[in-house]
């Protein structure tokens, strides 16, 4: 089982997440929108929390935000990514 932070979770990051969930990972989803996070967290069972924790325990990080973002989540986590991590972007 892989430890998977989702960093992002609207339309592109549930669809993802509904996938990962199905195949069994353990997935961490970082949301800025309280009430979709609560959505996500009782529809799928999944953990939520906040980015820098996830991006530094997990072995792959999805960034599923809006394409002017990526660089504000980038600059949060970027210095606690592990290196061995794979990081990918959907944007």
């Amino acid at each position: 089982m892989t430890a998977v932070a989702l960093i992002g979770g609207g339309k592109m990051g549930e669809a993802l997440l509904a996938g990962l969930v199905d195949a069994g990972h353990s997935v961490v989803v970082c949301e800025t929108d309280e009430l979709r996070a609560v959505y996500l967290r009782k529809k799928f069972g999944v953990s939520i929390g906040e980015s820098r924790a996830a991006a530094e325990n997990c072995d792959v990080i999805v960034i599923a935000v809006k394409p002017q973002m990526v660089s504000d989540v980038l600059e949060t986590i970027g210095d606690v990514v592990p290196p061995e991590a794979l990081v990918i972007s959907v944007a």
